[in-house]
């Protein structure tokens, strides 16, 4: 479960399960078929049960942690975040675009974060972040 909301590979097995598999732009967001009737009727016609498989850019899954990560105290680790943009553009940078908004968000300890008070505003908090995200050049 920490996969999920650290921006990590995970596999979701079964009817109805998520997944999330690569780095960077070639990471992928599977979505098995729902109704566990029609799951196993795909696994017996094509092998596997996955509806919907898709690349993410990587705005997407950076959109992904952000709106993941920032629901943890801990935050999003610099790690996390260069493991899902491959570098291509530094926590750091993106920190610097979203301060000068005044959201509560922090750059310490090698993790953005919102303040502890602010975790419970995220949802309002989110839409300024991905703003921010969508206008970044990378």
């Amino acid at each position: 479960n920490v996969g999920y909301w650290t921006g990590r590979e995970y596999l979701g097995l079964g009817p109805g399960a998520h997944s999330r598999v690569g780095r960077g732009g070639g990471r992928r967001a599977m979505v098995n078929t729902p109704l566990p009737e029609h799951w196993m009727g795909d696994v017996e016609r094509k092998g596997h049960g996955v509806r919907l498989d898709r690349v993410l850019d990587v705005k997407e899954s950076l959109a992904e942690l952000l709106a993941s990560g920032l629901r943890r105290e801990a935050g999003i680790r610099e790690e996390d975040w260069e493991m899902v943009c491959q570098g291509m553009v530094g926590l750091e940078k993106f920190f610097i675009s979203v301060k000068k908004m005044g959201l509560g968000l922090e750059l310490r300890d090698g993790a953005l974060r919102l303040a502890t008070e602010k975790i419970v505003v995220v949802d309002h908090v989110l839409p300024y972040v991905m703003v921010a995200l969508d206008e970044l050049e990378m």
